[in-house]
């Protein structure tokens, strides 16, 4: 099944794809490459590189353990539960051009990503989590912070 057959309008929001990593492997999470394990950590971030690559599997849920932060206020108001009409997008093909094509699942387990979320008509579609994240992670959104403010 093809995206456009299904005709989502969709919003992606998919953290860690600035770490993207496209080698046909499924990534490894933090903890299996040994970020925040023992004391000293048996491994660190390497600051010259913590956006990038591997070292972003630990740096972007503990941003503000390394680098300066601030927090984007929700406002005065509670915050909106969006109502939930979910799909099995696993195993949708994205098209990556000549000829060439992925699975939805296979493009999020070989790339460093965090998490997953489709909204369709105000409605969540799709939504997983990967790397120890849950729904409550806090996570770097670099410039996504814009779209939500």
């Amino acid at each position: 099944m093809n995206i456009k057959n299904m005709g989502l309008i969709i919003l992606l929001v998919v953290l860690s794809t600035l770490c993207l990593s496209f080698s046909g492997e499924v990534q490894k999470t933090a903890a299996e490459l040994g970020f925040g394990e023992g004391s000293p950590p048996k491994r660190t971030v390497d600051m010259t590189k913590w956006d990038k690559g591997e070292d972003c599997r630990w740096a972007f849920q503990h941003i503000s353990e390394i680098i300066p932060t601030a927090n984007i206020s929700k406002g005065s108001s509670a915050a909106s539960t969006l109502p939930r009409r979910l799909k099995d997008v696993s195993r949708m093909k994205l098209d990556l051009g000549e000829g060439k094509s992925i699975t939805v699942d296979k493009l999020l387990k070989t790339t460093y990503t965090d998490g997953f979320l489709v909204l369709k008509d105000g409605r969540i579609v799709a939504e997983k989590y990967y790397n120890g994240m849950k729904p409550s992670t806090r996570h770097l959104l670099m410039s996504v912070s814009k779209s939500l403010t």
